[in-house]
């Protein structure tokens, strides 16, 4: 279990919106306010969560995607990224979802489009102007 939590952009002050069973999480939201939660495992998972409630509004299994000791996420285009170091080594492994379909197949596929970056990416921020559609 773990918290949900919102800050109030004038006072600064936090207050808990609701609990996620699904434990350490990376959060990162989208150009149109939408928020979603990197987490859990065999496989890990995409959740997009109602920023009000907390309560889950859809989840994406990510196949072949695990966590390991360094993770992160990151939204652009309409698409997500992953950043994982399931070896516990150096570097990290990026995949890309095409969460829009923007490829119009009719599925979100999953692809590793960098094998082993030679860092471990920890974090990684997303701009509330980022695109939320193919450039």
């Amino acid at each position: 279990m773990s918290d949900f939590f919102s800050i109030d952009p004038v006072t600064l002050g936090v207050q808990q919106v609701a609990k996620s069973d699904y434990g350490t999480a990376e959060v990162t939201g989208t150009g149109d306010g939408r928020a979603f939660l990197f987490a859990g495992a065999n496989p890990a998972k995409l959740v997009e969560i109602d920023k009000a409630t907390g309560q889950k509004l859809s989840v994406t299994p990510l196949p072949g995607v695990e966590l390991g000791s360094a993770w992160a996420f990151a939204f652009f285009g309409g698409d997500f990224y992953f950043f994982t170091n399931s070896q516990n080594g150096p570097g990290s492994e990026v995949t890309h979802i095409d969460y829009d379909d923007s490829d119009g197949n009719g599925q979100q596929d999953i692809k590793v489009v960098v094998a082993d970056a030679p860092i471990s990416i920890v974090g990684a921020g997303v701009s509330t102007c980022a695109p939320t559609a193919p450039q």
